[in-house]
């Protein structure tokens, strides 16, 4: 009786998750379409480039003897032609061949003459033993190098298909005819027999790229892309080489499993009846491995009546009942099991350290993804991955990747993540030179930059309106334009900090827009730790903040740096530009009537670490942000009852970034934030950098302690002046007024920067 009711119970709860989703898909038919979904054909599927493929381990094998063609995968058949005596090699050829004759998708094999005997797709994924790599072949590729969007093999990077729960990587073949061209593409599988461990899954990832990469430039990119599972052993591997993977794309990674339903329910699946798993439990667990209810709803017409449509969601799922059952035999109740536990096993290691993950990370995430909740997963993982952005993707569900409406590779060209060469701020000697915070960074593209600025950064730089300006070399004179910045590496540029420090963020992005190069900028621990801070506080449950302007976030994705004398070293060391406060958080949080004050300590130690690398030191003045009125600063505020003392309190836990021979008394490092006048109605003044002209260093310098103390003494001297003459000729600004210069960018639409003095 107990096993009558728990059928019942099964199959009520069965119907009804088919009945909601039968009333999702009716919503998602007849909802306006979503921009971003992009149709996978952009018309016939007959235009689509084939992809030809390969099983091996574990290093690039290619078939040989590729001979007659036998197909598969028409309306009514799903068998595989494969002879005896490749049954038992991992070197089989598949050929996926995008649009047949009468317009259905189809699957082909190229091998010997033999080829004479059928199996299941099923079984063929299923039985290979160990992980293998799924791979295209550049030669047949070669033979459609006449499509427009064919890029030679050569200029194309490389990416890795990282599968999910199914290890089979079947959900991401409706993709691979968009990917292929614009990628050297390979996929992992994971036979359902397969019982490797977690970490050694990683190292048999690694082991493949760094085979695969072990010969290609070192400017050409390395992606991972990983789907559900597959994400999180993406970022398992980004973690373990960063030195070879550049670039991660996450579709509905599932990082959030513990977080999830699976974490009680899953455990419970595998005890089910054999009869109740193999006939009822596929249509319900079928979103692991598959789309049925959105594959359906692709045959449905969108323009007939609701209850036509109905009637054709029907008739179509009956169809596909029979497929929908053979789910049951690529995930049998063992596989499931031992799956699960990888999940746990990849989330126990990877989510404790996404805040060390260096590379770039895109996650695309379904809005209608009901196994795990990736929509909030992916604000979370913007907030945690310092180098990360998102997308969702409008109704889509967590098998997007086999969604007819959804084109990966247009969502990853539309999000600025598609490159053909990789440009880093410096270039190692070779691919596993140790990179690190310090270390070198991949330059973000122009699209990368203007997605990454959205938001509050992108406000306050229209209301900042920032003006560059730079010193010609050779005759010393101002001019507009960054024209004048030294080309030479390594180079060091130190400046004056104002107050609150909102100039970091603004000096940067407008350098790398201006020039193309990146500044890696020293910033204060303590931004670095806001972020990890706010995610300890916050329940676990609740949506991440949103980012703040200068937020670690946003600074990582600029390539900033806790300040450290061991991380200006390494950046010297390889050559980059870098950016230093020497009067750091005493001069960003001045006094009153301190305004435009340089608090910079007595010893020249910025010069010495300069000149042992030889480095050309431009000084930097900036206006702006030292115009703000304070309602109360860092000493009024020490003298208010118990407020005083808390903030006391609070500043000996922030950490300083001055110890040891770096220390500083005279400049102090309290960490206590003056409090503005909010008030006062006064809008933001305009901002002004200017470079001055180059001090030229030598490693000789360093031995003649008098003349690195009169070169310490000449580089305030030249930030001084650039900020006595920018508050000079800021007032022959015509647009130096907010509410002028607003209404002359506004009615350029944004696209134009309202003029300033002439230098």
């Amino acid at each position: 009786a107990r096993t009558r009711r728990f059928h019942t119970r099964c199959e009520n709860l069965t119907l009804l998750s088919i009945f909601s989703s039968l009333l999702a898909i009716h919503r998602t038919c007849s909802a306006p379409e979503d921009p971003r979904r992009k149709h996978l054909c952009m018309g016939s599927m007959k235009t689509l480039p084939r992809v030809i493929c390969s099983f091996d381990r574990p290093a690039r094998v290619q078939p040989k003897n590729v001979g007659q063609i036998h197909s598969f995968g028409n309306k009514n058949s799903a068998s595989l032609h494969r002879s005896a005596r490749n049954k038992q090699s991992p070197n089989v050829s598949l050929v996926l061949a995008r649009g047949s004759s009468d317009g259905t998708q189809e699957l082909v094999i190229a091998a010997d003459d033999e080829l004479n005997k059928k199996m299941g797709l099923a079984d063929y994924l299923t039985d290979l033993g160990g992980p293998r790599f799924f791979s295209p072949l550049p030669q047949i590729l070669a033979e459609e190098s006449t499509a427009q969007d064919l890029l030679p093999m050569q200029r194309r990077p490389f990416m890795l298909f990282l599968p999910g729960i199914d290890g089979t990587g079947v959900n991401a073949l409706r993709q691979f005819g968009f990917l292929a061209p614009r990628f050297e593409l390979r996929s992992m599988n994971i036979p359902r027999t397969d019982r490797t461990p977690f970490k050694q899954l990683v190292e048999e990832v690694v082991e493949f790229i760094e085979q695969e990469c072990a010969d290609i430039p070192s400017t050409r990119p390395v992606y991972l892309l990983g789907e559900s599972f597959g994400g999180i052993l993406a970022l398992a591997v980004a973690l373990r080489c960063p030195q070879v993977v550049h670039r991660v794309v996450l579709v509905n990674p599932a990082t959030s499993f513990e977080r999830s339903i699976w974490t009680r329910v899953g455990p419970l699946l595998p005890q089910l009846p054999d009869d109740v798993y193999q006939e009822i439990l596929p249509l319900a667990v079928s979103p692991l491995v598959s789309n049925p209810m959105n594959m359906a709803a692709d045959a449905v017409d969108t323009e007939a009546s609701p209850l036509e449509q109905l009637s054709q969601l029907g008739d179509t799922m009956l169809a596909m009942t029979p497929a929908l059952q053979k789910l049951a035999d690529i995930l049998p109740k063992e596989t499931l099991a031992w799956k699960l536990k990888l999940l746990k096993q990849g989330c126990e290691q990877v989510v404790p350290s996404l805040n060390k993950v260096q590379q770039r990370v895109l996650v695309v995430a379904g809005s209608q993804d009901l196994l795990i909740p990736s929509q909030e997963e992916a604000k979370i993982l913007t907030q945690k991955i310092p180098r990360c952005s998102m997308t969702v993707i409008d109704g889509s569900s967590h098998a997007m990747l086999m969604e007819k409406t959804v084109n990966l590779m247009q969502i990853i060209q539309d999000e600025g993540f598609y490159t053909t060469e990789l440009k880093l701020t410096s270039y190692p000697i070779k691919r596993s030179a140790r990179k690190g915070v310090a270390g070198p960074m991949e330059i973000p593209t122009q699209s990368e930059v203007a997605k990454s600025t959205e938001g509050q950064l992108d406000v306050f730089s229209k209301m900042a309106s920032p003006v560059f300006l730079s010193t010609r070399a050779s005759d010393g004179k101002p001019v507009l334009g960054l024209e004048g910045f030294p080309r030479g590496r390594p180079v060091l540029i130190v400046g004056n900090h104002q107050t609150f420090a909102p100039d970091l963020s603004l000096l940067i992005k407008g350098m790398l827009q201006e020039t193309g190069i990146l500044v890696r900028g020293l910033a204060h621990p303590f931004v670095f730790l806001q972020g990890a801070q706010r995610e300890k506080e916050r329940d676990p449950n609740s949506p991440p903040p949103t980012p703040s302007v200068g937020s670690a976030g946003v600074m990582s994705q600029y390539g900033a740096v806790p300040v450290s004398p061991r991380n200006m070293y390494r950046l010297l060391d390889n050559g980059e530009v870098v950016l230093l406060y020497p009067g750091g958080v005493r001069e960003a949080f001045k006094n009153k009537g301190e305004e435009y004050q340089l608090i910079w300590p007595r010893r020249p130690e910025v010069i010495r670490m300069a000149a042992r690398f030889g480095a050309t030191i431009v000084p930097l003045s900036a206006v702006g942000a030292d115009d703000v009125e304070l309602l109360f600063d860092s000493k009024e505020l020490l003298k208010l009852p118990f407020i005083g003392d808390r903030l006391r309190d609070f500043s000996r836990t922030v950490p300083s970034p001055r110890k040891g021979a770096s220390e500083a008394k005279e400049v102090g490092q309290d960490f206590i934030m003056p409090v503005p006048n909010l008030l006062n109605g006064k809008p933001p003044n305009r901002f002004y950098f200017l470079f001055g002209k180059p001090i030229i260093t030598s490693p000789d310098d360093t031995k003649d302690p008098e003349l690195v103390e009169s070169m310490y003494k000449d580089l305030k001297f030249r930030v001084e002046s650039g900020l006595e003459y920018l508050l000079t000729k800021r007032k022959q600004d015509p647009y130096g007024d907010f509410l002028k210069r607003s209404f002359y960018e506004a009615s350029w639409g944004g696209k134009k920067q309202a003029p300033t003095f002439d230098p």
